[in-house]
């Protein structure tokens, strides 16, 4: 392509690689789940665990883990 002047203009040169790729690479933003949904869940673990106390800890962990893995 040559300008007014007769001077060579550059094309453009964007690729897919430099324009698309970057935006395909943004993680969607994980979903917020209630700390009221994950205290339901570790009371359900607890009580499936006979209501033996000492385990909260454990039972919150894996109601959460468990709530994210649904989401």
């Amino acid at each position: 392509m040559i300008d007014k002047q007769g001077m060579a203009k550059k094309r453009s040169t964007k690729t897919i690689s430099k324009t698309v790729a970057p935006m395909m690479l943004v993680r969607p933003e994980p979903k917020v789940i209630a700390k009221s949904d994950i205290a339901a869940r570790a009371h359900e673990l607890f009580v499936a665990r006979g209501g033996q106390p000492g385990h909260a800890m454990a039972d919150w962990l894996a109601a959460e883990t468990e709530l994210h893995a649904l989401a």
